[in-house]
This record gives structure tokens, sequence and C-alpha cells, in this order.
């Protein structure tokens, strides 16, 4: 598409991607209690170290164990107030964390 608020954009810088809401894709990997659709990842852009996407996890929902690798992370909160449970690398310990207790907050783990 290309208008005055939308330019073409490829032909414009080629390294940047524009992906829509209607292109995110649930073709991705999955952790079971959550379902997660990507719109930046490798197979997407060919993003090396970034995923951007949804995730979606029901109220009162666990998702499994899983980890994001060498990849920063980093959550935006539409709703709800997720919590997080990890293991603290020095002391092996598990370590719970109530991220957000306000819509749209962002959090980062760098």
């Amino acid at each position: 598409m290309t208008d005055d608020f939308h330019p073409d954009l490829l032909h414009a810088q080629p390294n940047l991607r524009h992906i829509r809401a209607a292109e995110i894709d649930g073709e991705t990997a999955q952790t079971s209690g959550m379902q997660r659709f990507a719109a930046i990842s490798r197979t997407k852009v060919g993003s090396e170290r970034l995923w951007m996407g949804q995730t979606h996890v029901q109220p009162r929902m666990r998702s499994d164990n899983h980890h994001h690798g060498e990849a920063e992370t980093a959550i935006y909160v539409i709703a709800g107030m997720p919590e997080f449970v990890f293991l603290d690398e020095q002391t092996g310990e598990e370590v719970r964390l109530l991220v957000s207790r306000v819509a749209s907050d962002f959090t980062v783990d760098v």
C-alpha cells in the first residue's frame, strides 16, 4: 500500500519492515499455557536476536517453563498482572516477580 500515510517503505529503505496487525503469525514456537503470534522474528524479517509479537495467556493460567535464549526480553502489558517465575543465576533459587499492576507498563530484561 502506498499513500500519504503509508509510503512504499521497502523501496524507501530496503532494511525497514512494516508488519501490519493482520500479518502476525501463529506459526511460531509455542509453549503450553500461552499462545504466541510473531510480528518480528528470524522467519518473518530475518532478525537474529529480536522477537516481537503478541503472547496471550488466559487469567489464572500458567505457561510451561521456557527461555528466550540469547535475546534480550521486553514485555508490554496490555491487561492483567503477569507474574514471572525464574531461577536466580547466582543462587539457583526460584524467584517470583509480579511485574505490573497497571496496563501499558513495560518490563525489560537486558
